[in-house]
């Protein structure tokens, strides 16, 4: 369990499974990853996680409850630590023989608990403008049927904005000559589209006026972001952190900063909350009928256009192919 878990060179490194503030003192906190259950106890600041089993009966440990910093599991009453060690058996004098449950690295940042798969950097990457003078929203809810690489590709991908998104954040029609610039290195690629001026899309006439380029950037394992640039820098940024939850299906959580006044950002983001609540499910809707299909007619190898501009960078980061991410770029001509 998670030991069989395969994991590719690429896919290695830390994964969102909660918010901090969704722990409580005495409950555990069920979660799914790579398609196995894991349970969180702890504090918001020193949150630790085990793999959701009892290594006595499989009893769920999730299912029972948190006693002075240990979790209990609900069978028999086995108590272990954040490393997994049992501290206690009910009826048992002294101490318990050594029996243990899978631990897994575990971190809190950002607002969020963090489990690491595999290797890793020491801790997970920063969300764009982490340390600017900003408001700052902490949005979950994404949960899709697909495949992470698919996920992260919808949302750095400019073109299905114009049929999924229809005159919300571009045109309904793609008339605006643009030049889109790809970038890729070890473990990142960036995509930059420029030149779109003001954008036909109601959301950016309302919230944006000119767009001097939208930047959107795939850091492996799993963390796609897109930036939104007006003349005078970024007008809003958003990081999402994906994670593959249950089997076949992808979870995750962004954090949406709008640099500038705390209190206008809020503002801003209270106006534009409906939007991205439309957007996110316009996209869940295309993502699970395409998984859909994938169920009925396999993954036959995929028909490719130049306008699918970083498909192939996302998945050499994710498979470790750092011969195809080594120091590139490339120019494109488009229409937005």
């Amino acid at each position: 369990m998670l030991d069989d878990v395969s994991l590719r060179p690429g896919e290695e490194g830390w994964y969102a499974v909660a918010k901090a503030s969704e722990l409580d003192p005495r409950r555990p906190l069920k979660r799914w990853l790579f398609g196995f259950p894991i349970v969180i106890f702890g504090t918001p600041e020193r949150p630790s996680i085990l793999v959701d089993r009892c290594p006595h009966r499989s009893a769920p440990l999730s299912s029972g409850r948190v006693v002075d910093g240990l979790v209990e599991c609900p069978y028999h009453g086995w108590r272990f630590d954040g490393s997994g060690l049992c501290r206690k058996i009910p009826c048992l004098p002294g101490d318990p023989p050594v029996r243990r449950a899978r631990p897994l690295p575990a971190t809190a940042l950002y607002g969020l608990i963090f489990a690491r798969m595999g290797k890793g950097a020491a801790q997970p990457l920063p969300p764009v403008l982490h340390e600017t003078p900003a408001y700052v929203h902490l949005w979950s809810g994404l949960e899709v049927r697909g495949r992470l690489g698919d996920v992260a590709e919808n949302f750095l991908d400019a073109t299905h904005t114009i049929t999924v998104h229809p005159g919300m954040l571009r045109g309904t029609d793609s008339a605006s000559p643009a030049k889109v610039v790809v970038a890729g290195r070890a473990g990142q690629v960036e995509v930059t589209y420029r030149g779109e001026g003001r954008p036909a899309g109601i959301i950016a006439r309302m919230f944006e006026g000119t767009r001097s380029s939208t930047v959107g950037r795939f850091r492996g394992p799993n963390i796609a972001d897109v930036e939104f640039h007006g003349p005078a820098g970024i007008r809003i940024a958003i990081t999402s952190y994906l994670t593959p939850t249950q089997a076949g299906k992808v979870g995750g959580f962004a954090i949406i900063t709008a640099p500038g006044n705390p209190w206008l950002g809020r503002l801003k983001f209270a106006a534009l909350k409906p939007f991205a609540t439309l957007l996110n499910r316009q996209d869940m809707r295309i993502l699970n009928l395409v998984d859909d299909n994938h169920a009925l007619f396999g993954r036959p190898p995929r028909a490719s256009a130049p306008t699918d501009y970083v498909a192939f960078e996302i998945e050499a980061v994710l498979s470790g192919d750092r011969s195809a991410m080594s120091e590139t770029s490339r120019v494109l001509d488009a229409y937005l």
